[in-house]
């Protein structure tokens, strides 16, 4: 008997290459460092090397919690009361990521729902554009130079007759 084969359809056939994989190319052409997502071009430090190793001969080699480890949550948590002033709880108010494009991606999961409109600064979230799309959430981008200062001065003079009207 013969195994029928499905065939798979992309949710995205029209998705381009991302930013930082047109940076990545144009730095190894022109021999640049590439800082579009923190590769880098140079040797880890062995102290570096010797603390992951320790850490790993002591055990600390699984899986972290999918909020993050918590004492690294816990002392993040210090440094920023000890900076600002201002205190979040480890356990409710902080999350670590792998980076800053996972850190976006799982907010927008966590709050753009089917059918949303979304208003994305076009610089910043080609990456996310497709990830939106393929949520059936519909994502406006724009450029953030001088559309931003309008749309800045748009929402203040909203919200400042809001409140005039209180």
């Amino acid at each position: 008997m013969q195994t029928q084969l499905h065939k798979v359809t992309s949710k995205l056939p029209n998705a381009k290459t991302t930013i930082f994989t047109t940076v990545g190319i144009l730095a190894a052409k022109h021999k640049a460092v590439n800082l579009s997502q923190g590769f880098p071009d140079f040797d880890m430090d062995p102290k570096l090397i010797q603390l992951a190793n320790s850490a790993m001969l002591k055990g600390h080699n699984q899986y972290a919690p999918m909020q993050g480890s918590y004492p690294l949550r816990e002392i993040i948590s210090k440094k920023i009361e000890s900076l600002y002033g201002t205190k979040y709880h480890p356990d409710t108010e902080i999350t670590i990521t792998i980076g800053a494009t996972q850190a976006i991606f799982t907010t927008i999961t966590a709050f753009i729902n089917p059918k949303m409109k979304s208003l994305s600064l076009s610089q910043l979230m080609t990456a996310m554009s497709p990830q939106l799309k393929s949520m059936v959430a519909f994502p406006y981008l724009f450029s953030y130079r001088e559309r931003i200062i309008k749309l800045i001065g748009k929402i203040l003079k909203t919200r400042l007759l809001q409140e005039q009207k209180w």
